[in-house]
């Protein structure tokens, strides 16, 4: 056979392998995507609703607790029994953060198209792995000058100062190899992901941090 002729029979094979290869992994991509992308979009749409009714009610009111507080703390916020996930400075979670604060949105974060919403990359799994065990399950309380995370069966807290805090996101949360609504709080050393039906903590911490600008 004609050496030139067996060149470009190995070329055109090696073409159609990696046609095939770029097929299979684009239509395993799309499988994938598909809900995520179904899921952000529902979320979107309803934050949109939340944070409007929320600027519509006016300022911050404050709501009582069955505990007491300190004289100068009130309380605005209280989830129920929230899946907590914990991630410290090593974790991709916090280095995605700490690179992206602060810059111009990337293609990436403008396809997003809402900067409130936190598009963490390490959350976007194509489903390799499971999704990591979380912390514990909390119960969320948001005052004046901390968030706080609070198990009452296993007498677990974790206490967040607002001092500590850089910002709040709302998110889509990957768990149980799926997403759930949820919401992320950036510290200056660790990252929060809270599993949550009512994203206005999101509002209320932000709001509480502006406030102590001011």
């Amino acid at each position: 056979m004609n050496l030139n002729l067996i060149i470009l029979l190995s070329i055109i094979g090696l073409w159609l392998i990696v046609l095939l290869i770029s097929g299979l992994l684009a239509g395993r991509y799309n499988l994938h995507h598909t809900p995520y992308q179904k899921e952000r979009n529902a979320y979107q749409k309803d934050w949109t609703n939340i944070k409007r009714h929320y600027e519509a009610n006016g300022p911050l009111s404050p709501i009582a607790l069955k505990f007491s507080l300190p004289s100068n703390e009130k309380a605005y916020y209280y989830d129920y029994q929230n899946e907590l996930y914990l991630y410290g400075k090593k974790s991709q979670e916090y280095k995605f953060l700490i690179k992206t604060e602060g810059q111009k949105p990337t293609i990436y974060q403008a396809y997003e198209q809402d900067f409130d919403f936190l598009p963490l990359k390490s959350s976007f799994r194509l489903g390799l792995k499971a999704s990591p065990k979380p912390q514990f399950d909390a119960d969320v309380y948001i005052t004046n000058q901390r968030v706080i995370f609070s198990n009452r069966y296993e007498k677990t807290k974790v206490e967040l100062p607002l001092s500590q805090i850089r910002k709040a996101y709302f998110a889509l949360i990957y768990t149980s190899r799926h997403y759930s609504r949820g919401y992320v709080i950036q510290t200056d050393d660790e990252v929060y992901e809270v599993v949550s039906n009512q994203p206005e903590a999101v509002l209320i911490i932000n709001d509480l941090l502006r406030q102590q600008i001011k």
